[in-house]
């Protein structure tokens, strides 16, 4: 598979790229904190993932605002401002309904869509994700990662990683510290780093309409998994799937039982 990488605008002139692998029905990927469309299809562990999810559909993926290929904003991060960048995103599909995958940070502003563009989403599958930021890590704790993200960006990718995907090897460790790195400056990171934690969607989840499928792994070092218990609790009729696992990133561990599942979607 090849991807295709264009751009679009959203409504206050931020440029927003994405990528598009695989034909069908779209499948749109809400990244969680950082990514870089470039070099993340450079990884073989994060390309072997994304291509297995774009079999039978066309997986659309995106930038977020100040991360790899789009362009930076002076708008700080914000529920409003994910929204809208997404926005402009599937505006470019059609008019049909789309499949929805949120991952960490993304599940909740896939959930935020779907509760406010219900028409729009047919499937909602939620990964890694949580119900409040306050609730994911103790406050000394997060304040002690925001300070190494903004002082230290090197020595706090690392620490990321290491809570991210503790079942890496050495090698990917290294590479997604790296990888961390060139996907945005410090402050960028640091931003929106600190905006997972202080997100809340426990009123939206109420609104979601469409068929939902929460997934997580049992021991994820990033988000506790009662977080996505309360998820799964929150939207009617979801279903909850509990997977092995330490990782929070989707490519790193197991990642032929998140894809399979993943795939199924909600029943």
């Amino acid at each position: 598979m090849q991807q295709d990488i264009a751009r679009v605008t959203t409504a206050d002139g931020t440029g927003v790229a994405y990528a598009s692998i695989g034909v069908g029905r779209p499948l749109v990927f809400v990244a969680g904190w950082l990514s870089h469309l470039q070099l993340s299809w450079e990884l073989p562990e994060e390309r072997a993932f994304y291509a297995s999810l774009a079999l039978g559909c066309q997986l659309v993926r995106y930038d977020r605002a100040g991360c790899g290929l789009s362009a930076p904003s002076t708008r700080p991060p914000s529920m409003a401002f994910e929204l809208d960048q997404l926005a402009a995103v599937v505006g470019h599909l059609g008019p049909e309904p789309f499949d929805l995958l949120g991952t960490s940070m993304g599940a909740l502003v896939a959930v935020a869509w779907a509760a406010a563009h219900p028409e729009t989403v047919r499937r909602l599958v939620l990964y890694g994700g949580w119900v409040s930021g306050a609730d994911i890590s103790p406050p000394t704790a997060k304040e002690h990662i925001l300070g190494l993200v903004e002082s230290h960006w090197g020595l706090g990718s690392d620490v990321l990683t290491n809570i991210f995907a503790p079942d890496a090897d050495a090698t990917m460790r290294k590479q997604f510290g790296r990888y961390q790195r060139a996907c945005s400056t410090a402050a960028t990171a640091r931003a929106l780093l600190a905006m997972s934690y202080e997100l809340n969607i426990s009123d939206l989840l109420p609104q979601v309409r469409s068929p939902t499928l929460v997934v997580h792994r049992a021991h994820d070092r990033a988000a506790p998994v009662g977080q996505a218990a309360k998820l799964a609790d929150g939207i009617s009729g979801s279903q909850f799937v509990v997977l092995p696992g330490r990782s929070h990133l989707p490519y790193a561990g197991d990642t032929h039982a998140l894809v399979t599942t993943v795939r199924r979607g909600p029943r």
